[in-house]
Formats: C-alpha cells, structure tokens, sequence
C-alpha cells in the first residue's frame, strides 16, 4: 500500500512539476503575443469556468472515496452502481454547463466590461468553454474511478504525454496564432480533454468489464450516498473560488481588464506553491478510504496526522520563500512593471 502512495505521489509531483515548468517557459510568452488585455479575457474566461465546475457538488472526491472503499471490500457490484450513477450525474452537468456558457455567450461583453469590438471571438471563445466543461465533467467519473482504485500513477503518465504535446501546440499558437490565439488556445484544451478522458474512459470501463452507459446499474441510493458525501468538498471548493476567482471580475468591472495580469501573476505563483503538495497528496484520499475499510477509522486518523504535520511544514517554507523572494523572481520571469505592481499583492497571497 505505502508502495502505491509512493509511486502515485511521485507520478504526481513530476507530473506538476512538468505543468509548472511548462508554465513558467510560457507565461511571459503569452504576456506577450496576447497583451494584456486579452490575457485578461482568458483569465476571466477560466474563472467563469471555474464557477461554472461548481456544478460538480463535490461529486468527485466522494467517486474516490466510495470507489476505494467498494474495491478494498472486493464489491464489484457496489462498484458498478457507484460508477454508472456518477457517470449519468456528471454527464448531465457537463450538458447543464455547454448550455449555460452557450447562453452567456450569446451577450458575454456585459459580464466580461468589454466592448464587442475588443474580442469579435469573444462568443465562440464561450462555447468552446462550455464544450471543454462538457467533456471535463463526463471523463470526470472514469478518472475519479481509477484514483479510487490508488491507479493514479496510470493517469498521471497520460497527462504527462499529453502536457509536453499540448505545450508545443500552445507555443506555436501563440506565435503563429494571429488574432485568433485565443480560439486556438481554447481549441487545443478541448482536443487535450477529449483525447485524455476517452483514453480514461476506455481504461475504466475495461477494469469493471462494462461498456456504454448500462443504466442497469443506476441507482438513487448511491447518488444520494454520492451527494451527501461530496457536500463537504463542494463548500471548500466554492470557498476557494470565491477566494482566487472573484476578483479578477471586480478587478474588470472597476479598474479595467488590462489590469487583471498584474493580480493573475502574483496569484498565480502562490497557486503554484499550493498545487505542489496537493499533487504530493492526493493520493492520500482514497488510501485513507481503504486502509479505514480494512482496520478502522484510528489507522486511517493516524496516518492523516504524520502526513498533515509534513505538509503544514513545507506549506510554511513555500510561503516564507515565496514572500521573501517572488517579487524578484517575478521581475526575472515576465518584467519590472509586474513585480512593482504585484509585490504587494503577493505579499498579501503569502500570508492567507
């Protein structure tokens, strides 16, 4: 078991580490070929997103756990019912969701403080964040089913093929992109999400030996059980959104959209920071589900308690280091103007 969470957390941790060299080669990159404000407008367009993956309710995290407890106890059939039901749910989310962003964007500036002469893509950069939502949210169900399973290191190797395919697509974008870089930004993370969550379904659906839908297997009691669990996760992640995601849209609405990079940076790093042992921990989840199924509750607290104190510690150092030294590395990686403008609002990310 220890084995697992070491091979799946250490997939992880390259796998972010990867995405995060990845970024800082391209972000001043994209600060530059898209200005600021268009920078601003993807910005804000992933934020709409991440409101939008609010939807989800938690419906993931309980896949896990649910998952992980079904398979120590060897319950295929548990298994199958808890699958099938999170399917349908999420794949009726992701419908819910083409269908809300197909709505904004059929008048997006007044949400974004734009005019239509500012990004005429504006409204099929919408739907095609809605579509990404769609298949986001379906795929969902096969890779919460295989982290359940502790098979993260399987989807992390994905990604990272994936990652290294998409960064090469995004620079070439960004360069050659003219004034549709934004519309083939966003048409490279559909096609990476559709690759990744077909090659995932395919995999979750050979382990469980089902193929299609079968609503057979549909059932009311396990999206209940689904539900209540994941309301828990649902109010962290809906505090976190109002956290990172609201204020670029008051930034847009008050002192202009242009001015959301010299947040976005700074926020971005202390994301970063946050993100690294979060990949590092993840997998945490579902062994604490299984090793709760097979000895108790007092194994699994135990276990939570040795790892939290590692992640308290580092958690300090990472912001210590990144409050002393962030505002310099900032004015290294995209300009003096960004770090001057943004060290006092990294400063603030440090502390929270």
């Amino acid at each position: 078991m220890r084995n697992r969470l070491f091979i799946n957390s250490a997939s992880g941790t390259l796998l972010f580490l990867l995405n995060l060299a990845i970024a800082f080669i391209l972000s001043p990159i994209m600060v530059r070929q898209l200005g600021n404000r268009d920078y601003g407008i993807w910005d804000l367009l992933l934020g709409l997103c991440g409101y939008l993956g609010l939807l989800e309710v938690g419906v993931g995290p309980a896949i896990i756990r649910f998952i992980a407890k079904s398979a120590s106890q060897e319950n295929t059939l548990e298994m199958r019912r808890t699958y099938i039901t999170a399917l349908f749910a999420l794949t009726t989310t992701g419908v819910l969701c083409l269908g809300l962003m197909s709505l904004i964007s059929l008048n997006p500036y007044s949400i974004l403080n734009l005019h239509r002469q500012e990004s005429p893509h504006l409204p099929l950069l919408c739907v095609l964040g809605g579509a990404n939502l769609g298949v986001h949210f379906t795929g969902m169900a096969s890779s919460a089913y295989l982290m359940g399973l502790q098979q993260h290191y399987r989807i992390n190797v994905l990604r990272i093929l994936l990652a290294v395919i998409s960064a090469a697509s995004t620079y070439a974008a960004l360069v050659y992109g003219g004034g549709n870089r934004l519309v083939w930004l966003s048409s490279i993370l559909l096609a990476g999400n559709i690759i990744q969550y077909t090659i995932i379904y395919l995999w979750a659906a050979r382990h469980l030996g089902i193929w299609g839908t079968s609503p057979q297997y549909f059932s009311k009691y396990s999206l209940k059980a689904l539900l209540t669990f994941g309301i828990n996760s649902f109010l962290l992640m809906l505090s976190g959104r109002i956290q990172r995601q609201s204020i670029p849209f008051v930034i847009s609405h008050t002192l202009g959209i242009a001015t959301i990079v010299f947040y976005s940076i700074p926020n971005r790093l202390s994301e970063y920071a946050i993100n690294l042992l979060a990949a590092a921990g993840f997998p945490l989840s579902p062994l604490f589900s299984a090793l709760e199924a097979k000895s108790g509750m007092d194994a699994a607290r135990d276990l939570w308690i040795q790892t939290n104190r590692w992640q308290e510690i580092l958690m300090t150092l990472l912001a210590l280091g990144l409050g002393f030294l962030g505002a310099d590395f900032i004015g290294l990686w995209i300009g003096p103007e960004y770090a001057e403008k943004g060290n006092l609002i990294l400063i603030f990310l440090c502390v929270a």
